[in-house]
């Protein structure tokens, strides 16, 4: 904005997803079939972000911001090759988060 502020809203959906071993396409489906019921689908996720920026000076940047407000737990899964039996590069494995941070320009 020409005074100098900033505010964003940000909104991420992640699809349920299913086990590619549990479908019908041959393709797919060459792994094991006894996989437990806990671990053939991960559901939906929404996360939630908001952002915050203000000009304080010619050359002072702030930003201030909350990722996952909401603090939406990522699904579990005991097939998981990611850490705490999730996929952390996917979804928000530690929760919601605070961050804060200053640009001086010279």
């Amino acid at each position: 904005m020409p005074s100098g502020l900033g505010f964003s809203v940000q909104w991420r959906h992640f699809n349920a997803v299913k086990l590619d071993t549990l479908s019908g396409d041959v393709d797919l489906n060459q792994g094991d079939q006894s996989a437990a019921p806990g671990n053939a689908k991960l559901s939906a996720r929404e996360y939630f972000d908001l952002a915050f920026t203000a000009r304080l000076a010619q050359r002072l940047n702030l930003r201030l911001g909350v990722n996952n407000i909401f603090d939406t737990d990522a699904p579990v899964n005991g097939l998981s090759l990611g850490n705490g039996n999730t996929y952390p590069q996917v979804y928000d494995a530690l929760g919601r988060y605070l961050f804060a941070g200053f640009t001086i320009d010279f």
